[in-house]
This record gives C-alpha cells, structure tokens and sequence, in this order.
C-alpha cells in the first residue's frame, strides 16, 4: 500500500537491509582512523566495500568491553535496580 501525502501517492521503494553501513565520522573510531594510512581513502569513499571493513575493524577495536563477573557493582545494579524518588 502506498503512502499518501495529501492526495498525491508517494512511490513506493525497497532499502535493502542485508548491510549495515557504518559510519566513518564516528567519534569513537576518530582517532584510530587518523592514525591509519588508509584514512584518505576512507574520507575519500566511505561507502566502499574496502572502507566498511576497516571501519567495523576499528569499531571493534575501540568497543569498550567490560567484565561483568567481576564488576560487582554493575552485576548488582543490573540485577536490583535502585527506585529514584523526586520530592514532591
């Protein structure tokens, strides 16, 4: 079914969903891609296949991992959330 503006119906279109694209101006990855050699290339054509794959390289470099089983505290705050109260 179309969707409709108005009385005019817009068209209609297929986004393929099978790629996620990432982005290149993350600010997470920002300095690890200035770093890089290929970080023209990237600037350059962010969409390219080549791009993609060192920009997941460094979103996976710089995901911050965090060791719940020792981390206690936020073990104990995922599993007993604390009630905030507001004054009334």
């Amino acid at each position: 079914m179309p969707l409709r503006t108005g009385n005019r119906p817009l068209p209609v279109i297929t986004v393929p969903l099978d790629l996620p694209v990432l982005n290149t101006r993350s600010f997470r990855i920002a300095p690890l891609l200035a770093s890089m050699a290929e970080a023209k290339a990237i600037g350059t054509d962010p969409f390219s296949a080549s791009s993609q794959r060192i920009v997941s390289e460094l979103v996976v470099a710089s995901h911050r991992h965090v060791n719940v089983p020792t981390d206690r505290t936020l073990l104990s705050a995922e599993l007993h959330p604390v009630p905030v109260w507001t004054a009334p």
